[in-house]
């Protein structure tokens, strides 16, 4: 796969080394809903999703880690994938493009100003897999569908139609950080992203 060039989108996405082999022989792309500062919303870098994969990894040090990132890798691999390995091998992208304040909710116009943004996204990392984290953003994602392209329901079945017709499976779960998250889901989710239970 060719070297990922740089998006229109204010946050860039995380792509690993070896996005382009994947994990398991998939690329997989995890759509999360937006990063949160404390101070004010406008004060976003194009790598502040780099930085909290990096701080995931063990290689900022600056900052504590965030617990999401480890339940999103143990979600999908458990223990048997090491840290740096999970993280080279798949992308990771936040679907709001501006910093959310704590404590609040992405605004509406952040939710519709952000959709160009993930086709984009879509389109230049072709991932053959999707894990939408949050069942409020895929009610977002399906509301601002339109024009054959965005995300489809065809009964159980999600998918992202990009330019070009490529369809995309995908699936929603509960967001990692809601109250009461348990790994029940896990077989669902490794089923879907391998074909198989890892």
């Amino acid at each position: 796969m060719p070297a990922i060039r740089k998006l229109q989108c204010n946050i860039q996405p995380w792509t690993g080394k070896c996005y382009g082999t994947g994990l398991c022989n998939q690329r997989i792309l995890f759509l999360g809903e937006s990063h949160y500062q404390n101070g004010p919303a406008d004060q976003s870098t194009p790598d502040d999703t780099g930085y909290v994969i990096r701080r995931a990894m063990g290689k900022e040090t600056e900052g504590r880690q965030n617990p999401f990132f480890t339940k999103l890798r143990r979600l999908v691999s458990g223990d048997d994938c090491e840290v740096t390995t999970f993280w080279e091998s798949v992308a990771f992208y936040n679907y709001v493009q501006w910093l959310v304040p704590t404590s609040r909710r992405p605004t509406q116009e952040q939710w519709r100003d952000s959709f160009p943004y993930l086709i984009e996204i879509l389109g230049e990392l072709k991932p053959t897999r999707v894990l939408i984290i949050g069942l409020e953003m895929k009610s977002w994602l399906l509301s601002l569908s339109t024009d054959g392209r965005g995300l489809f329901q065809n009964g159980e079945e999600l998918s992202f139609v990009v330019p070009r017709g490529n369809s995309i499976p995908a699936l929603g779960i509960r967001h990692l950080q809601a109250k009461g998250f348990t790994y029940r889901g896990r077989n669902e989710v490794r089923a879907f992203l391998f074909g198989q239970t890892v």
